[in-house]
């Protein structure tokens, strides 16, 4: 959890515009550890369709609240 921890305090580092990208690797970064410690505490079980259905969820609300974000003449467009 430390080497994550650091990585956080280094998001300050990044130039503002790679800051959103950056936050999001680091989320879901942080959401894979929790959901691990979880799993390895036996808590939940986890399979690689579940996996992959968690992290594109938060991949997803996580890019919506980066667009709303945004100035509205400067927003990513919802479908590229």
């Amino acid at each position: 959890m430390i080497p994550n921890m650091i990585n956080g305090i280094f998001i300050l580092l990044e130039p503002p515009s790679r800051r959103g990208l950056v936050i999001n690797l680091f989320v879901n970064l942080v959401l894979e550890f929790w959901t691990r410690a979880l799993e390895s505490k036996g808590y939940i079980s986890m399979s690689t369709g579940k996996q992959t259905f968690l992290f594109m969820i938060g991949s997803a609300v996580l890019f919506y609240l980066m667009r709303l974000e945004g100035e509205s003449n400067k927003r990513t467009p919802l479908l590229w």
